[in-house]
């Protein structure tokens, strides 16, 4: 347990320094002087001490005395189980300690990690030398105690490797790899009949809401960072997989919830080695007993191939690279069945209901936290509270406040009419909650919640010694001067029943949050902290924390300036306040003001705390408009200052950037590049009368690319493609800044959506022949050699993203000076500029059949007439390839055939006819597939109707020359 406010608590009792504490079953072996059976307690782990404090907080018991760390001879650890070890104490131990005193914790891994690194800084404290290091192994626990809490057993062929309190399963064949600072327990494992190399690690428990805090939430972050560390210094990769994955296995009954995020990557080195890694990455969340930590953990597995075996992958037969092609799915599977299986050490997750409730009651969860806690049932897992199973947990006033906060609000909307369902009033969550609705005041509800918080009456100075402007500080450690009595925390601590201690506790993890204003007439720090949590509690219970999706935020934003004068001021009174934008310095007060008057000041999210979900509903909504916003262009100023901050968390900038999509211009869903997608589909347009300037937006969208975040450089890149596509003057104002050359950097991320929006952002802003030479000065045509190179044999599985990187090309080549540099072949000195038309013929043989490749061969059509515009060395080389491909479309796929391939093909063999080579092979070739695809455009309708004449058009000058090619009069 490492939360700081809860170690102060017990740093209260124990009057020393706490750094670690657990609640543990100690046992000690002497009966003359501690009583048999086995007692509950926090053992705490100081400086120089170890420390007893029984769960209600209120004593050290006499009967318990602390162990000095220097009596502590050494730490033994059962074998047989994960709970159990043994404290070893020498002669000089007090008398009421026997010699072996045994403990039982659920985390025994952590606890003794921490006893031990406290042993160790006393050793050296005391003796000023470096100290052995009594740490020992040994069966505790009898077989048939062991047997009675038994651990899944592993597959068949495979077995249990343990590591830093979770284990996983392995084959058999994996040992123990020996690292610099040991043989073993290393988290390396070595398969060496494979050349497999397996590897678990495990970072420190920390607490979720720093994660919150940075807008890191999301486990993409973490696999951004593996996936920086694993390209690290590698020029030539791929990026298989980089997708959210789902664990499938809890085999502990864990209560804890569990993400996960997949990578596979392939790489080359620069001895013509492939490398091959699989790396799949989980996050504990809502780590028992506390519930506010969070555990990554990495399983990772790589296997290198030599120069030989990548030749063969290659360039080898067919069967050979099935057989590779098998043994990379064989690591992929062995590394989700591994990351399945991983499990937490303990078998039981004993949550400490008290420390929890408290916290709970001091609104010292995010949204996140909230939900976990109201969504856990006595059946989800084998956790308990103390005394049986944990349900639902909520904060027990906060709730029922938010109840009548929320149906005050709900009654408000009724009597203007507005609501989607009467039956809201009266449903299952607010059935009991009595409040008037004829004249509802959710300002008076919310004050009654600021007032009544925890420590309303220790902060009041009602008890001990405290003065009305006496707020403790949660964060630091009160004097030994002050004491327990100082805080008044003695009779509190001390109390029996079960309200009365949680209440204790709350009061002093929550800072005391309440009571009125401190001396002077200044509110307290805690005061106002309280107070900005008791917003962000109120906004998660509009939206969606008590009724789900029929009451939200965007309920109440809907409302707005549809309601009676009077009405409609009490509505944004209350959205002013669930925004709550208040200083940074919770010294100062908070005071409402009207929104657009806060969200004005150029540095208000370098010097403002805001609910950022709160704000982006108000944006997805309007609200902005509607309060105060006199035109549209003040709604542009917010996003603008909310994309450039870098205090606004990327999470905040994604709504942002999202929103800037969906106001895009009408029609700008197609991309101008020839593809569609998640990001670049449904899209509505700008609203009817909204104008927007949406150059504006240029600059710090670019920006956002620039982070270096992929995730949000792909939503940026998205509400680009979808401004510049039926907009000359957004490509000139992108291509002016700089937009080509961002992209191109993006390209080299090998993040396969953010690839891809870049080229279809590339294909938009490469119309001109002044866009396209400042996307050639770049870096562009090399970049696009580089994806060739790397998914030229990858054309089923990168369809989508070689439909632009071909469409590009062929856009490109329309320059003269472009198309000779995609052109260019190896040079003497054995340098390589480009081989395109290589890697484009490579492609044309393995293109998929169906819609998808329809589209992709339209796009290689385009490319080929594009690269053999006036050469004819390069309609001769072309042709052979192309012709017989053409041929064998028109004859046997013609139920696949979309217009445009059909256009683009017609288009290819007319420019390649031009060689009179090429005209003789069609001769031979095309007389019964053009017959066929004449006939076959009879019988379509759709798409092919309004196209029917223009491709005949084109067959008949496809026909008339070839005839002038080979002078022969062979259509009749």
């Amino acid at each position: 347990m490492i939360d700081p406010a809860v170690l102060d608590a017990l740093a209260l009792r124990t009057h020393a320094e706490v750094r670690y504490a657990c609640l543990v079953q100690l046992q000690n072996s002497d009966p003359k002087n501690v009583d048999k059976k086995p007692k509950k307690l926090y053992m705490c782990v100081g400086r120089h001490t170890l420390f007893f404090v029984n769960r209600k907080f209120d004593s050290t018991s006499d009967a318990i005395p602390p162990i000095k760390l220097a009596h502590v001879v050494k730490v033994v650890e059962d074998t047989r189980g994960t709970t159990d070890f043994m404290l070893v104490l020498g002669k000089d131990r007090p008398p009421k300690w026997a010699e072996n005193v045994f403990v039982k914790a659920e985390t025994r891994e952590q606890l003794v990690d921490q006893i031990m690194v406290a042993l160790t800084t006393d050793q050296m404290f005391r003796l000023n030398k470096p100290p052995g290091f009594p740490r020992f192994e040994g069966q505790l626990v009898s077989e048939k105690a062991h047997r009675a809490n038994p651990l899944p057993l592993p597959f068949k062929r495979y077995t249990r490797k343990d590591y830093e309190g979770y284990w996983l399963f392995l084959k058999e064949k994996f040992k123990d790899k020996a690292n610099a600072l040991a043989q073993s327990n290393t988290g390396i494992y070595w398969d060496e009949s494979r050349g497999l190399e397996a590897r678990v690690d495990v970072s420190p428990p920390a607490p979720l809401l720093a994660l919150s805090e940075a807008g890191k939430a999301h486990i993409r972050w973490l696999a951004m960072d593996y996936k920086s560390m694993f390209t690290h210094g590698k020029t030539k990769y791929q990026m298989i997989r980089n997708v959210q994955y789902n664990k499938k296995n809890n085999l502990t009954a864990d209560v804890a919830q569990w993400t996960a995020w997949e990578l596979e990557i392939v790489s080359e080195t620069s001895d013509n080695t492939r490398e091959f890694i699989v790396a799949i990455l989980l996050r504990r969340s809502f780590l028992p007993p506390l519930l506010d930590c969070y555990q990554d953990i990495a399983v990772s597995f790589k296997r290198r191939l030599t120069a030989e075996l990548v030749q063969q992958a290659d360039h080898g037969s067919e069967k050979e690279q099935q057989k590779l092609k098998q043994l990379r799915q064989e690591m992929l599977r062995e590394a989700r069945l591994a990351a399945d299986s991983v499990s937490p050490a303990s078998a039981n997750f004993e949550i400490y209901h008290d420390i929890v409730q408290a916290k709970l009651d001091a609104l010292l969860f995010d949204e996140d936290g909230y939900r976990f806690l109201q969504q856990l049932t006595p059946s989800s897992s084998g956790a308990t509270g103390g005394g049986g199973p944990i349900g639902p947990m909520y904060p027990q006033r906060a709730r029922e406040k938010a109840k009548e906060y929320v149906k005050s609000l709900i009654a408000l909307l009724k009597k203007e009419e507005l609501l989607s369902s009467d039956d809201l009033v009266d449903a299952e969550e607010l059935k009991h909650v009595s409040i008037d609705v004829e004249m509802p005041r959710p300002a008076d509800i919310r004050m009654e919640l600021i007032n009544s918080s925890p420590g309303l009456e220790h902060l009041t100075g009602s008890h001990g010694h405290d003065s009305p402007g006496g707020i403790p500080d949660p964060h630091r450690l009160p004097s030994a001067a002050s004491g327990a009595d100082g805080l008044g925390l003695k009779e509190k601590f001390g109390a029996d029943d079960e309200a009365s201690r949680i209440g204790a506790l709350g009061r002093r993890m929550g800072a005391g949050g309440g009571g009125p204003a401190a001396a002077g007439g200044r509110e307290g720090r805690a005061r106002n902290e309280w107070i900005m949590r008791v917003a962000r509690y109120l906004a998660f219970s509009i939206d969606g924390g008590l009724l789900g999706a029929s009451f939200t935020l965007a309920t109440l934003g809907q409302a707005l300036t549809v309601m009676k004068p009077e009405n409609e001021q009490i509505l944004k009174t209350e959205l002013e306040f669930l925004l709550h934008v208040r200083p940074k310095d919770t010294n100062r007060k908070w005071v409402i003001q009207p929104i657009m008057q806060a969200l004005r000041n150029p540095k208000f999210t370098e010097t403002h705390n805001f609910n950022e979900r709160v704000l982006t509903v108000f944006l997805e909504e309007k609200v902005l408009d509607k309060l105060q916003a006199r035109n549209s262009s003040q709604v542009m100023d917010v996003m603008r200052l909310l994309l450039l901050s870098p205090s606004v968390s990327p999470s905040m900038k994604a709504s942002v950037c999202r929103l800037a999509l969906v106001k895009a211009q009408a029609g700008a869903a197609g991309g101008g590049g020839g593809g569609g997608g998640d990001l670049l589909s449904g899209v509505d347009g700008v609203r009817q009368g909204e104008e927007m300037n949406f150059v504006d937006l240029v600059p710090p969208l670019l920006q956002v690319v620039r982070s270096g975040a992929s995730f949000l450089a792909t939503y940026a890149i998205a509400a680009l493609i979808n401004f510049s596509a039926l907009n000359d003057e957004l490509k000139h104002a992108l291509s002016a800044q700089g937009a080509a050359q961002v992209c191109v950097e993006q390209l080299q991320s090998k993040e396969e959506d953010l690839s891809y929006y870049s080229l279809v952002l590339l294909v938009n802003i490469t119309k001109t022949a002044s866009q396209r030479k400042l996307a050639k000065e770049a870096g562009l045509i090399k970049a696009l050699v580089e994806i060739l190179e790397v998914y030229s044999n990858h054309v089923e599985q990168k369809t989508k993203l070689l439909v632009q990187v071909v469409s590009l090309i062929g856009q490109m080549a329309n320059d003269e000076n472009c198309r000779r540099e995609l052109i260019q072949r190896s040079t003497p000195g054995g340098s390589r500029q480009a081989d395109v038309p290589y890697h484009l013929l490579a492609m044309l043989t393995r293109a998929p059949t169906g819609l998808t490749g329809a589209a992709f061969k339209a796009k290689l059509c385009f490319a080929f007439r594009q690269l053999c515009r006036g050469d004819y060395k390069m309609k001769a080389e072309v042709g052979k390839h192309a012709i017989p491909r053409i041929q064998e479309d028109f004859s046997t796929h013609m139920t696949t055939l979309t217009p445009e391939q059909v256009v683009q093909s017609l288009l290819l063999l007319q420019s390649l006819a031009e060689f009179r080579n090429n005209a003789v092979q069609m001769d031979d070739a095309l007389r019964e597939p053009l017959e066929k695809l004449l006939n076959h455009l009879k019988n379509q309708g759709g798409a092919f109707s309004s196209n029917r004449e223009g491709i005949k058009d084109l067959v008949v000058a496809l026909r008339a020359q070839i005839d002038r090619q080979t002078k022969e009069e062979f259509f009749l």
